[in-house]
């Protein structure tokens, strides 16, 4: 009997936290390939972060690999910086929506200079 009651009382707690969400598509590419490589969302779901090798914004004519962001929700995109040898697929957001983690063979704080 317990369990049943604490299942109840679990169910009833969760249900009044979950507020609906609205979807919303935030791109439309035309290309047949995929348009996003990695894609990642602060905890707070105000900032959304992925990679793409497409030029996106206008700003990405060599199309390798970039950084674009959106505000959400509803906000306009961007691209993140501009590296000359791209960045890798994966792509990871700290929580707070700050400080964005790729991996690249870029250089762009001068740090990397042999490219590795």
């Amino acid at each position: 009997m317990r369990i049943r009651i604490c299942a109840g009382l679990c169910a009833l707690l969760l249900a009044s936290v979950v507020e609906p969400q609205v979807v919303r598509q935030i791109t439309q590419s035309g290309y047949r390939t995929p348009y996003l490589s990695g894609v990642a969302i602060d905890d707070a779901g105000t900032v959304l972060v992925a990679t793409s090798a497409v030029d996106r914004f206008g700003s990405n004519p060599d199309e390798t690999r970039q950084i674009l962001s959106w505000q959400l929700p509803g906000g306009a995109g961007s691209q993140v910086g501009q590296f000359e040898r791209g960045v890798g697929p994966t792509i990871s957001i700290t929580d707070d929506g700050v400080w964005i983690a790729v991996t690249s063979r870029s250089d762009p704080a001068g740090q990397n200079p042999d490219g590795s």
